[in-house]
């Protein structure tokens, strides 16, 4: 299959390039040649590029891809072969946790940091650092918000510890002004 011109100035672009499809319009084809356009036009190692993606079954589309490509436009004894089997194609996750390991002071992360939905035991760790966060509110709290409200505000806040980091740096006295601020916006997008 070949590109159609648009996907052939995406392949070529000198710069970052961000792709918006649906489903089946050839995504991961003009991925795959754009990561052969750097390997021949310039000269780029496999193991100089990286190429992130969603789902695992994408990365084994997209590396499948490449692979193919690479077999018919690159030369048996081109070392690029053998280095497409080193290369970082994964998701967008796995790059991250790559990045965390080998990077853990910059990431500000401990070298042994484990991923909590890669564990076993994942969820249950989650429940219980929800109820020890439930548990040490005031139960005043309780009185004025609804349990099932401030339990999914918990585990938003558990989940997202960036979003988590940012609403708790916001002080009590300024909260009444942020909802208000929100409020407008809020009931403008409902009408």
């Amino acid at each position: 299959m070949s590109l159609n011109p648009r996907q052939r100035e995406a392949v070529e672009a000198a710069g970052s390039v961000c792709v918006v499809a649906g489903a089946g319009t050839g995504k991961t084809h003009m991925l795959s040649h754009r990561y052969l356009f750097h390997l021949q036009t310039h000269g780029f190692s496999p193991l100089e590029i990286v190429a992130a993606t969603f789902t695992e079954k994408a990365v084994a589309e997209l590396r499948a891809r490449i692979r193919q490509l690479a077999a018919e436009m690159l030369s048996p004894e081109d070392e690029a072969i053998a280095e497409l089997e080193a290369a970082q194609i994964s998701t967008i996750h796995s790059l991250a946790a790559r990045i965390c390991r080998e990077h853990p002071d910059e990431a500000e992360v401990p070298p042994d940091f484990e991923i909590l939905n890669e564990r076993p035991d994942g969820a249950l760790w989650l429940n219980e650092q929800l109820d020890l966060a439930l548990e040490s509110l005031p139960f005043r709290l309780f009185e004025k918000v609804p349990p099932s409200v401030l339990r999914g505000v918990v585990l938003a806040l558990l989940e997202d510890p960036l979003l988590a980091m940012r609403a708790l740096a916001v002080k009590p006295d300024a909260w009444e002004a942020r909802v208000q601020a929100l409020q407008g916006p809020a009931f403008k997008a409902l009408l």
